[in-house]
């Protein structure tokens, strides 16, 4: 368990099968409920259906990636979920987007949470980040 989980329980079970910042996941984890869906994949959801084209490329900007691993299942409210794991040059994870979109491809929730140099979770004003929250 990772300190994410201490400020972001709706991320508990991807951090529990997810290492942060190692870019690996951890066997026999909960991340075995996850799908990582390649962009242009297919899935309940494509995992491009998460982000926008001006989103990936101010991620790029930054000289930094995007991996988008999308919920398996519906929720009961028949939305889809994903985490956009923000990585950088190196391939730590910087941040981790969890966000839920509706068969509109509307958003109805998302909060980002950034990862300090020391693996400590952070939390900026919406003014300061790439993807402000919605609730």
């Amino acid at each position: 368990m990772n300190a994410v989980n201490d400020v972001n329980p709706v991320s508990a079970a991807f951090d529990a099968g997810y290492q942060i910042g190692s870019g690996k996941f951890v066997e026999g984890g909960a991340a075995a409920a996850l799908l990582l869906v390649p962009v242009g994949g297919t899935g309940l959801r494509a995992a491009k259906a998460f982000v926008t084209e001006a989103e990936e490329g101010a991620v790029r900007s930054a000289g930094n990636t995007l991996e988008t691993i999308v919920r398996r299942t519906l929720g009961a409210d028949g939305a889809s979920s994903a985490h956009l794991v923000e990585r950088d040059a190196t391939g730590k994870a910087v941040s981790i987007t969890q966000r839920v979109v509706d068969q509109a491809g509307r958003i109805l929730h998302q909060h980002q949470t950034h990862i300090g140099a020391s693996g400590r979770p952070r939390q900026f004003p919406d003014e300061w980040v790439l993807f402000p929250e919605i609730r």
